[in-house]
């Protein structure tokens, strides 16, 4: 994947909390924790998360403020999770240790030590203000010695429910088991269900990731969901123009989309049970982000464009050199492709975008700003949003006329109003949404 993170997205009027001695990799299941590797989300359901997913939101985040994961290496006995004496802030709990020496009986863990429930119990969360819990997950790791399995059911702040299970037998086994709460609603507790069979459940690599209250984060990362460099993007819904020219491609620093056929083609993927997104109509904010490989030969860089749909019919977009312009541009909902006064940075590179959209502005018209590498190129450009409704959005799109650029990892995020108890200024910046009624 091509590494983009967050920071400008989610910069709040707050002071951060921080996290000493987190990770920000979830360690593989059957790799590292040598057991043999236990898929129980094969099929996901309303409120799962396979681990690749998982890890491709905290690589975004990119900020132990608000993502990390816990190798469980506190030196253990205390009444919560603690990471080399750092308390585990983000879950309270009394009955969640951390083991003091590798424990002959479990499977090898990560590191030295893993975590340890020794009954059924309820795990409650305790974001710090402004922030709720989003995404919930660990390994759980087999006693070789006996029935120690656990269910786990997240609670969101709707009322809904999630449940996985691991069940370890047959012994040396791990599995995966995370969670995902409804847009704009918060993991509030886990429950616990112990497996009878004589001995604590034990579990290592617990992960979390936090969002604003009044945001929510979606990121589509090409790596997982497609696939290794070389894989056909149409093995993970994409459908077009010379589909089987249509790959991902490695380049230093991670990969992009590839036509590999440098013809002027174009491909769709609809959001589906693995990926989608659902920006909501009263978003104020809506951002579009992702990074790309740019190529720039002082009078003409490579086109590309890609963006958002309504079915097939792109209604916000980002690119650079349409017709050989050599600009980066904006492509409202009319489908008109406004140029920046910027020309494509020279040379073979990697670069950020980040579309902004103030929906509120220009008389609920809308108003895009297009940054690249954190540096407005394109600002008050009328996204026409009164045109159609941004719950209609249901898409990914990309074209492109030139096998060596296109982009990496996806990140949509949307702000709606926040709610009328924070202060004010505590609403999030920078975002890209639409809010509209057709």
């Amino acid at each position: 994947m091509l590494k983009y993170t967050l920071t400008m997205l989610l910069a709040l009027a707050i002071a951060p909390v921080t996290f000493a001695s987190l990770t920000s990799t979830i360690d593989p299941v059957g790799g590292e924790q040598d057991g043999v590797e236990v898929d129980p989300e094969t099929v996901l359901t309303a409120g799962t998360m396979k681990l690749k997913d998982f890890q491709a939101y905290i690589n975004a985040i990119n900020s132990t403020a608000d993502a990390g994961v816990f190798d469980m290496n506190g030196t253990g006995g205390g009444a919560a999770v603690t990471e080399a004496g750092t308390t585990f802030s983000v879950l309270s709990t009394a009955t969640v240790r951390t083991n003091r020496t590798d424990q002959p009986a479990v499977l090898a863990t990560s590191e030295t030590h893993h975590g340890f429930q020794e009954s059924d119990a309820t795990w409650t969360f305790t974001a710090p203000a402004n922030r709720r819990v989003t995404h919930f997950g660990l390994v759980a790791i087999d006693w070789v010695n006996a029935d120690t399995g656990m269910t786990l059911t997240a609670h969101f702040s709707d009322g809904s429910t999630a449940v996985r299970t691991f069940d370890d037998a047959p012994s040396n086994q791990d599995a995966w088991l995370g969670f995902v709460a409804p847009d704009f609603e918060s993991i509030t507790s886990v429950s616990v269900d112990v497996e009878d069979g004589g001995n604590w459940t034990a579990f290592d690599d617990m992960a979390f990731v936090m969002q604003p209250k009044s945001a929510t984060t979606w990121v589509y990362n090409q790596n997982a969901r497609i696939g290794a460099g070389g894989t056909a993007v149409s093995t993970d819904g994409w459908t077009g123009s010379d589909l089987t020219n249509w790959v991902t491609t490695n380049y230093p620093g991670g990969q992009y989309l590839r036509n590999a056929n440098d013809g002027d083609d174009t491909i769709t993927r609809t959001n589906d049970s693995e990926f989608s997104y659902a920006i909501p109509d009263i978003a104020q904010e809506v951002s579009f982000a992702f990074d790309a490989r740019v190529i720039g030969n002082n009078g003409s860089a490579a086109f590309f464009q890609t963006g958002l749909v309504d079915g097939t019919s792109l209604k916000l977009g980002v690119g650079v050199d349409f017709s050989n312009s050599n600009k980066y541009f904006i492509i409202t909902s009319d489908g008109v492709r406004h140029n920046s006064g910027v020309n494509v940075a020279i040379g073979d590179i990697v670069q950020q975008f980040q579309l902004v959209i103030d929906t509120l502005a220009l008389a609920g018209h809308g108003s895009g700003t297009l940054y690249v590498d954190g540096v407005a190129v394109l600002s008050g450009i009328d996204m026409g949003l009164n045109t159609f409704n941004l719950s209609d959005l249901d898409g990914l799109y990309m074209r492109s006329s030139n096998r060596f650029t296109g982009p990496g990892t996806f990140v949509i995020t949307a702000a709606i109003p926040a709610p009328a108890a924070l202060p004010a200024g505590l609403a999030m910046m920078g975002l890209i949404m639409v809010r509209r009624r057709k």
